[in-house]
């Protein structure tokens, strides 16, 4: 799955941990929350751990989101995870630059 946002935009995302049947399911802990590309796009982690906002920085790319939290309500520990592919596009224009060239003879 992706989503795509442009160079001005944030977007929240929510996450929902459920069982193999799609039921609502408990995890150990808060979720932890990563993002492999900074400089296309950074988070904000909204109290509880269960969303954030991704946010561009200006910068046009991708970066893949990841949240992991613990599957294993005891001691142990059991890995899930998530991701979500961010495409961060040019948002729309707002200006043209000229540019001139070296003057020459006619």
């Amino acid at each position: 799955m992706a989503v795509t946002i442009n160079d001005l935009q944030k977007v929240r995302i929510d996450i929902a941990v459920t069982d193999a049947e799609g039921n609502p399911a408990a995890i150990e802990g808060s979720p932890q929350w990563a993002i492999d590309n900074v400089e296309v796009a950074t988070l904000e982690l909204a109290e509880g751990g269960l969303s954030a906002e991704v946010i561009s920085t200006g910068a046009l790319g991708q970066a893949t989101l990841t949240v992991s939290a613990d599957a294993d309500l005891g001691e142990g520990i059991k890995t899930i995870q998530g991701d979500l592919l961010i495409d961060v596009v040019a948002s729309e224009a707002t200006g043209v630059t000229l540019t001139a060239g070296e003057p020459g003879l006619r």
